[in-house]
């Protein structure tokens, strides 16, 4: 039972990180911030590692073959999601859909892959007894 809450959890952090996005993006207009080239770009991939990471860990809880491919499915969700989110911004006024946000936050999925994947082989090699290659 204490398993199914922890999976339960997992799924409703990446649902409350979904819902976030959401609402962001039906504001008509977000603060302005610093005019820093890239710097929305950065912004998106940053989001939606998070939101990659967040159904990564859902997907990893669980059994079978899903937990084993639960990264790349992580991403694609986490892709298919901006893809959706950016076609959700054609219809608020003041908004627009755009390509390249959504390359961005694939950029962001990839990207904690790639984080997770570092971490996790660094952890092994300082766990490995010494003199062992």
């Amino acid at each position: 039972m204490r398993k199914t809450a922890g999976i339960a959890s997992r799924w409703a952090a990446a649902g409350a990180w979904a819902a976030a996005i959401f609402a962001l993006s039906h504001s008509p207009t977000l603060p302005k911030g610093p005019e820093i080239p890239g710097l929305d770009k950065i912004m998106h991939a940053g989001v939606y590692a998070i939101l990659a990471w967040l159904l990564f860990r859902a997907l990893a809880a669980g059994r079978g073959p899903i937990r084993i491919q639960a990264w790349p499915l992580a991403v694609v969700l986490a892709f298919l999601y901006g893809v959706s989110d950016e076609v959700h911004q054609a219809f608020i006024p003041g908004r627009s859909c755009d390509t390249f946000d959504a390359l961005a936050d694939l950029f962001g999925g990839v990207l904690a892959w790639g984080a997770h994947i570092s971490l996790f082989r660094r952890a092994r090699e300082r766990r490995k007894p010494p003199g062992r290659s």
